[in-house]
């Protein structure tokens, strides 16, 4: 049986469904997240992230059994036309209902939504383990186990976990800031990790020109990393993607959605689609939901 009112959501799929009947002020609807993609973790933190005023980190496993991975061919540039074949993580699809309030557009308790997320991942065969951690109002999805190559599940730590001390010179450009904290984690930890400095991701004016002397000492890198984002603009948030054969890291800065006014008790308009719906990620929306009129 559907519920009184839901709306299921469909992420790299090119299928959907929505169902829902109209609500009165005060109510709350589920949101059925389908994710396919090769990382569906990372794609439903993303969702999340563009959809939802909340700082949400992630960060992919380091994947070494084959049957997580799969070969693609790829062209070494967009003029090329020659291909290379390149490892990529094997994927997998999973879905997970979480509750929205219809007053907000926004999860009711957005630690428990990505915590439903986390556990409908880790219920899957392949791919890898994620656990959920909190500092403060942020939120990181991490890895917490991922398959050997004899396919084998073992425990893995978060890269960011590891400790360094860091102080920058004078007053750095926040890229600048970004790279020398990754560079610290690098050396730390024998791994490589570079940043992807994409311009619509990373253009944020004046307070990106040049920050004041950052410093830490045997702190998490993950902790430091947050600390100058959020101190720059509290919307910024990042995902960390682990690349084969590389076997290196790449550092995305990510802009968050930013809050938006209460909504209106007005009569919303008949949706069409392609339309935004309040409370379901804009890339995976399919309608928006009518309110009951008034009396």
């Amino acid at each position: 049986m559907i519920p009184a009112r839901s709306l299921i959501a469909v992420l790299a799929s090119t299928a959907w469904l929505a169902s829902f009947s109209p609500a009165v002020a005060g109510e709350t609807y589920s949101v059925v997240l389908l994710v396919n993609d090769p990382r569906p973790m990372a794609q439903a933190v993303l969702a999340l992230i563009r959809s939802y005023p909340v700082t949400i980190t992630y960060e992919d496993p380091r994947y070494e059994y084959a049957g997580d991975l799969r070969e693609i061919a790829r062209r070494v540039d967009e003029t090329a036309a020659r291909q290379v074949r390149t490892l990529v993580p094997a994927g997998g699809v999973f879905a997970a209902t979480y509750d929205v309030a219809d007053d907000t557009g926004e999860p009711v308790d957005i630690a428990d939504a990505i915590q439903t997320i986390v556990a409908a991942n880790n219920a899957a065969r392949t791919g890898a383990r994620f656990e959920l951690r909190r500092s403060g109002d942020a939120f990181h999805v991490v890895p917490a186990a991922a398959r050997d190559g004899a396919g084998r599940w073992i425990p893995q730590r978060s890269i960011l976990d590891v400790p360094i001390t860091f102080a920058s010179e004078g007053r750095q450009g926040l890229l600048e800031l970004i790279e020398g904290i990754l560079k610290e984690v690098s050396a730390a930890t024998g791994l490589e990790i570079v940043g992807r400095h994409a311009s619509g991701s990373y253009a944020c004016g004046a307070p990106c020109a040049a920050h004041d002397r950052i410093e830490a000492a045997n702190e998490p890198a993950r902790d430091v990393l947050l600390r100058l984002l959020q101190s720059v603009n509290p919307r910024y948030t990042w995902v960390l993607y682990y690349g084969l054969p590389e076997r290196s890291y790449v550092f995305n800065l990510v802009l968050g959605k930013e809050r938006s006014e209460p909504q209106s008790d007005r009569p919303q308009p008949t949706p069409k689609p392609g339309n935004s719906t309040s409370g379901v990620p804009p890339n995976l929306a399919s309608a928006r939901p009518t309110r009951a009129p008034a009396g």
